[in-house]
């Protein structure tokens, strides 16, 4: 036996095909990567970044709400041209 693994029944495994597999579990597998961010969302994402930098990373004095609207707009914009829908976390990360 490898020392690394531990000792279990293959049910404790929880691998598809087994039933005590969660249905939930599943789904997430079965979600699928979004696209890459086309070049026309690439374009507005700078171009609106640039536009509001100094609102969204240098003024520590603008509330949160105000900096999550201002994101919330950007996503917005990008969305409008795109071909999937964008999340403010994903935008902020790229």
């Amino acid at each position: 036996m490898d020392p690394g693994r531990l000792d279990r029944p293959q049910e404790d495994y929880n691998r598809p095909g087994t039933s005590q597999e969660d249905p939930h579990k599943t789904q997430e597998r079965e979600k699928k990567k979004k696209c890459c961010f086309i070049a026309e969302e690439q374009e507005i994402l700078v171009k609106e970044v640039t536009e509001h930098q100094h609102q969204l990373f240098v003024t520590s004095k603008l509330p949160i709400s105000r900096r999550q609207a201002i994101w919330q707009q950007i996503v917005d914009k990008i969305d409008s041209v795109a071909e999937v829908r964008r999340t403010v976390i994903e935008c902020k990360k790229r």
